[in-house]
């Protein structure tokens, strides 16, 4: 016969212990009359973390909470508001479902897992940075509830398509990079911020490039609306040949690094390249017209020749 669930209270009045049948053992923090689960000790790879705890919701799941427990399944209740940093970084998890309360979801919270779905409810105002980077994901819906997607927020999955929904203001550097599978980035014609032209993110107007999926064409011309190229826009994917139009002025830190260009015309227009901007490609040399007055630091690697000449 299953027994109850006993608490016990610990001498500070600001931390409880939860013990199950089984010794699971959650450890609480109060503070403010809210209830967060800041640890777990018991050895169960298949949590049901409580919703109430003594007549108080649990409210949060604090940072590293769960961090490297090799839980394979986990219940979240709907009290739950805030999921913290790494909360569930490295466990097992393979799925989850994140409750209707949750708000925010911390950085990392559910990094480096074989994490193969995730449901993402309505209400989500804030996905942070690395929060699901580095998991075996191949689909997420971003509800529409979601205004900022933190730096590689979905870095190194297995996306093959994705939809930014229409209330999105902030998207971070590299938030897909690493998706060798993702062919297209699709935004919500109401969003005000951003847009998508064949699978590629724009900003609204169209002048600054933001990020080339991955798994797209290796081969791709840069539309002539576009002033800027973003950092780490083309960084990482499997581009081996690019055409930059001459409407572009600036081309961001880590922009067509680590791609597998061979060559590179820089137009007339263009007035500053950013740091590592071409770093860790196969060029052997490069031409760089007079219009640029600016070259960040290792923009190109030691052993690229660099010739200047006026292309006008």
């Amino acid at each position: 016969m299953k027994k109850p669930w006993l608490f016990l209270a610990c001498v500070s009045c600001s931390e409880l212990a939860l013990f199950t049948q089984n010794m699971s053992d959650f450890k609480i923090k109060l503070a403010n009359k809210l209830l967060t689960i800041t640890g777990y000790s018991g050895s169960a790879q298949d949590v049901p973390i409580p919703d109430m705890i003594n007549g108080m919701p649990v409210s949060a799941i604090e940072k590293e909470a769960f961090y490297q427990i090799p839980l394979t399944r986990v219940t979240i209740p709907n009290s739950v508001t805030f999921i913290g940093k790494r909360a569930f970084y490295g466990t097992r998890l393979t799925s989850i479902t994140i409750p209707y309360g949750v708000i925010s979801i911390g950085e990392g919270a559910f990094a480096w897992t074989p994490l193969t779905s995730v449901t993402i409810p309505y209400g989500v105002r804030s996905i942070g940075e690395g929060a699901f980077a580095w998991t075996l994901l191949t689909r997420v819906t971003i509800p529409n509830s979601v205004k900022y997607l933190r730096e590689r927020a979905f870095a190194e999955t297995l996306l093959t398509s994705v939809t930014i929904p229409s209330y999105v203001k902030y998207i971070g550097t590299g938030v897909f990079a690493g998706c060798s599978h993702l062919t297209a980035i699709t935004v919500d014609v109401q969003n005000a911020s951003f847009s998508s032209v064949d699978g590629v993110l724009f900003s609204k107007d169209m002048e600054t490039l933001i990020m080339y999926p991955g798994g797209k064409s290796p081969h791709y011309t840069i539309p002539n609306s576009v002033t800027s190229i973003g950092r780490k826009a083309f960084y990482g994917t499997s581009l081996t040949s690019v055409t930059i139009p001459d409407s572009v002025t600036f081309i961001g830190d880590f922009a067509f690094a680590s791609t597998s260009l061979t060559s590179v015309t820089i137009p007339s227009g263009v007035t500053s390249i950013g740091n590592f901007a071409f770093a860790k490609i196969q060029l052997t040399s490069v031409m760089i017209p007079d219009s640029v007055t600016s070259i960040g630091k290792r923009a190109f690697d030691d052993d690229v020749k660099i010739i200047r000449a006026d292309l006008d």
